[in-house]
C-alpha cells in the first residue's frame, strides 16, 4: 500500500520515521521502497504467517524484553534482528 495516508502513517510511527512496515500480509511503503527494504518487510510477513494472531503481542513482548535488558526496543527486538538478517541476505544474492 502506498499513498499520502501511508506516508503520514510511516512518518509518525512510534519508533520514528519508517520506510515501510508490514501489518499481517500487507506492506505499507513510502514511494522509495528498495529491494532491501522489501526483503525486510517480507521477513515480517513470514513472521506474521508463522505466529498468526499472537504475532503483534509477541513483537511487543520482544520489544519489552529488549527494554528490560537495557537495550533499544526496535533495534534489539528479536523479530527486527531476524528481518535485518533477511535484508542482508537478499543484498548478497
Amino acid at each position: 500500500v502506498r499513498g499520502p495516508l501511508a506516508e503520514r502513517l510511516l512518518m509518525r510511527h512510534p519508533f520514528g520515521p519508517m520506510a515501510a512496515m508490514a501489518i499481517g500480509h500487507v506492506i505499507i511503503a513510502r514511494h522509495d521502497l528498495t529491494p532491501r527494504t522489501l526483503a525486510h518487510e517480507l521477513a515480517h510477513v513470514r513472521q506474521s504467517a508463522r505466529w498468526g494472531p499472537v504475532f503483534p503481542f509477541a513483537y511487543l513482548a520482544a520489544s519489552a524484553w529488549a527494554l528490560l535488558h537495557g537495550h533499544q526496543a526496535y533495534w534489539h527486538n528479536h523479530f527486527e534482528i531476524a528481518a535485518r538478517k533477511a535484508e542482508q541476505h537478499s543484498a548478497r544474492t
